[in-house]
């Protein structure tokens, strides 16, 4: 009897092709194919289950970043509808905010925030309206200082650094 009929070869390796554009996770990928392998799926019907699968995520990611939108706008509207700090307020709150956040981090804070869909999130806002009220007065020539503050003279500087020496401010002394 020939015995090289009962050894049954490997079977093929998968091809999974996806439409142009879709990006793949590498590692995940590998993995269906070995499961697609294990239940018996050729090349045609790992594809077109993977296939499937990617445009199902790609919707869900669609919803996901639709539901964070709304939830952004929602955000807005309950600050702007805040008493403290919106309405007729609202423009002041927010360069108070703005001044906040760049004193605190600046522009890759500001990117972060936006990133993780967090720009209008009524308790960061409130939270950096604090801070940025709370520099408002602040004109000194350090990060946070009032830009629109008139820089301090050099005298000036040294009388705030230095109250208890008025011996550095004697004319011709």
């Amino acid at each position: 009897a020939d015995k090289s009929k009962d050894v049954q070869s490997p079977a093929p390796e998968i091809e999974i092709k996806f439409p142009e554009g879709v990006t793949v996770d590498e590692a995940m990928l590998n993995g269906f194919k070995g499961v697609a392998k294990e239940v018996g799926l050729d090349s045609e019907k790992a594809t077109k289950l993977a296939t499937w699968y990617a445009g199902e995520q790609t919707k869900a990611l669609k919803a996901a970043e639709e539901t964070m939108d709304r939830l952004g706008d929602t955000w807005a509207d309950e600050i702007k509808a805040d008493p403290k700090i919106g309405g007729a307020k609202f423009e002041a709150s927010l360069a108070a905010a703005v001044r906040g956040v760049e004193w605190a981090g600046g522009k890759e804070l500001r990117s972060e925030l936006a990133k993780m869909g967090l720009g209008n999130h009524p308790g960061l806002f409130r939270a950096f309206h604090r801070l940025g009220e709370a520099l408002k007065d602040d004109n000194s020539n350090i990060k946070g200082g009032n830009p629109a503050a008139a820089p301090l003279s050099e005298e000036d500087r040294l009388r705030r650094e230095y109250p208890n020496s008025p011996e550095l401010f004697k004319k011709g002394g």
